[in-house]
């Protein structure tokens, strides 16, 4: 009896730790970068240092390598976590070309997080790259060193609740920083795409989804970049400027229920001033963190009211559904996306 209690414990403990099987008819291979970037991080005291990133890339594969890829490599927090993804796979022969989708993480976030999301879009059809950003995000390099969440990009108690004009003027700095670095990495996969991915890495359209902190930073990259034709946020606007500016790609704001009269003012400027197709999309129930692996991995983390597993399910159907309307050019709707959690409201382009 004891054997299969201790087996019982055994089996739970790992169900908790696996993630959920993309969707996709793709198998799903995985490799990560490190790059140094040409640019000074001035927020270190290493003379000369410069801002190293981080970027993992997910992408439909050919087969299985001899390799299951460890969830949040080079991390020791997450030993004996494993994705669905295969480490180093060759991509798939069959497809022509896969068009690109970019993940800023929230602040304090690790680019891994992120992995459920990576791997639904890659057994899809797309190539995926997520970032660890150096002091916004928490990032760990091969060798072990860490650079952690600065303090300074923290914002101070209340600031969130406004007036709004105070967020943006505290974020401006780690918004430069980032979508500097975003553009960066976009050149240096570009770079990657004759010998890693073949020739069939298509960057002409591309997407994003921005989580929090990531989402501004995000929506600074799509503004600077006309490459991209959907960008997409979880609890997070693009900069003041932008907003006020209109934005080409087409724009969705993904919000919880219960932040919403706290997003009264950002929404009203969004909608009215929008020059792309935009959606405000209300989830029921859902947390600032359900869009990310780590309420499925620890259901006790954040204790949100809708359940890890269905949130997942829908935060991927509403992402996968609108890449494919906005940047594959699929006769697919995001509008006609139907679930009792999920309120959505859709301004068309002015003309």
């Amino acid at each position: 009896m004891k054997f299969i209690i201790s087996l019982f414990i055994i089996s739970s403990l790992f169900a908790q730790r696996q993630l959920i099987n993309a969707t996709g008819k793709y198998m799903v291979g995985t490799h990560i970068w490190q790059w140094e970037t040409p640019f000074e991080d001035q927020l270190t005291d290493k003379v000369n240092d410069k801002r190293t990133l981080v970027v993992q890339a997910w992408y439909p594969a050919q087969a299985a390598s001899d390799k299951i890829a460890d969830y949040g490599k080079w991390v020791s927090n997450y030993q004996g976590f494993y994705s669905h993804s295969y480490d180093d796979a060759e991509i798939n022969r069959s497809i022509r070309s896969a068009h690109l989708i970019v993940i800023a993480p929230g602040r304090g976030t690790e680019r891994f997080f992120y992995t459920m999301l990576a791997e639904e879009f890659a057994s899809h059809g797309y190539i995926v790259i997520s970032i660890d950003i150096p002091h916004t995000g928490d990032v760990t390099y091969e060798s072990g060193e860490r650079v952690p969440p600065n303090q300074k990009y923290k914002p101070p108690s209340g600031l969130l609740t406004g007036p709004y004009e105070k967020v943006d003027e505290f974020f401006v700095e780690a918004v430069t920083l980032g979508a500097r670095d975003i553009a960066f990495a976009l050149k240096k996969i570009e770079e990657e795409n004759a010998r890693f991915f073949k020739g069939k890495l298509d960057m002409s359209r591309m997407g994003l989804y921005g989580h929090s902190l990531g989402g501004r930073i995000g929506g600074q990259a799509v503004a600077d970049d006309p490459r991209f034709k959907a960008f997409i946020t979880m609890e997070a606007v693009a900069p003041r400027d932008i907003r006020r500016n209109g934005m080409s790609a087409a724009v969705v704001m993904c919000l919880s229920k219960a932040i919403v009269p706290y997003a009264i003012f950002n929404i009203g400027e969004v909608v009215p001033l929008r020059k792309s197709d935009t959606y405000i999309i209300i989830l029921d129930k859902f947390g600032h963190n359900s869009m990310t692996d780590i309420p499925v991995l620890d259901p006790n983390a954040y204790n949100y009211e809708v359940d890890p597993h269905t949130a997942m399910k829908i935060s991927r159907e509403l992402l996968l559904r609108f890449f494919d309307q906005y940047v594959d050019q699929k006769k697919i709707k995001l509008s006609e996306y139907k679930n009792d959690l999920v309120e959505i409201d859709y301004f068309s382009k002015k003309r």
